[in-house]
């Protein structure tokens, strides 16, 4: 479990090669004493690790194994992670309606649950695979919202009210720069604004970076 947890702070830091060391070492460990939802938790990271890497082979096979145990062991909270990463999978694969189902399961099983950190991350997902089809002319026709922002805005809604500032940030980040790519910049810069603001005071200097470079491409 330690080298688990270091493995995914280097992960967070952007050292992969460290993080897959750490999970590569963990993984054998966890698996001869029998450890199911370590070993699944395990490979859900190095899966989401080959994802980062773009090893997709390698990151279909690690998770893939992963909701094998979880569905075993009836773990709920990794099964909604497990599946957005494998959504996060089919949408880089070109498939939409898999990546879109496997999104949907995530939230619904969060939410099932009553895991509203992952309802809100699962709501991030979603949002991400609807965002492939950025201009909808029938939506803008009819005002309506795009079905990509109906569930940005609910993660953000999520993660406002559990007062997770970290992740609200990162969502904020996300929603804004969706937000640019749709054109609509006066309201990007505003999130982007936010979660800028957020980022420094907790002292995220690599995230902070990224918002400026946004920032500054849309002046």
């Amino acid at each position: 479990m330690a080298q688990n947890n270091l493995a995914a702070l280097s992960f967070e830091l952007g050292e992969l090669a460290d993080a897959r060391a750490g999970w590569l070492a963990a993984l054998p460990e966890a698996e001869a004493i029998g450890a199911l939802p370590l070993s699944a938790l395990i490979l859900t990271n190095l899966g989401e690790l080959a994802l980062a890497e773009h090893k997709l082979d390698e990151a279909r096979s690690r998770l893939e194994n992963a909701l094998e145990i979880i569905d075993a062991i009836a773990d709920r909270g990794l099964e909604s992670v497990c599946c957005r990463h494998l959504a996060a999978l089919d949408k880089l694969n070109g498939n939409t309606p898999a990546a879109r189902e496997l999104a949907e399961r995530a939230l619904a099983v969060a939410q099932k649950a009553g895991l509203r950190e992952h309802e809100a991350q699962a709501y991030m997902t979603l949002g991400d695979v609807l965002s492939v089809s950025l201009h909808d002319e029938e939506l803008t026709e009819t005002g309506a919202l795009a079905p990509a922002a109906v569930a940005f805005g609910a993660a953000v809604e999520v993660l406002a009210n559990l007062g997770n500032e970290a992740a609200l940030a990162k969502a904020l980040f996300v929603f804004g720069r969706y937000k640019a790519e749709m054109g609509e910049h006066a309201d990007a810069k505003d999130m982007l604004r936010d979660a800028l603001m957020m980022f420094s005071r907790l002292g995220l200097e690599r995230r902070s970076s990224e918002v400026e470079r946004l920032l500054a491409s849309m002046n």
